[in-house]
């Protein structure tokens, strides 16, 4: 089941324009979804760089321009 999920991950990551090499900014609360896109994305062989989600207290101008720069 959870091999199957991380394939699946895979192949939509690969359809979406990722590929083998290409650092994935995942940006996703904490989840069984955020997990099968990280395996996913080592699967395909991308490299996933996990990225906290923006906290209450985050001016989300802030957030953004510090995830943006990260790009």
């Amino acid at each position: 089941d959870l091999w199957r999920e991380i394939v699946a991950s895979a192949s939509g990551l690969r359809a979406a324009g990722v590929a083998p090499g290409d650092v994935l900014l995942v940006v996703m609360g904490h989840s069984r979804r955020m997990i099968t896109t990280y395996l996913g994305a080592i699967a395909l062989g991308a490299v996933p760089a996990l990225v906290s989600t923006p906290t209450p207290r985050i001016d989300l101008a802030l957030y953004r321009r510090r995830v943006e720069a990260l790009v």
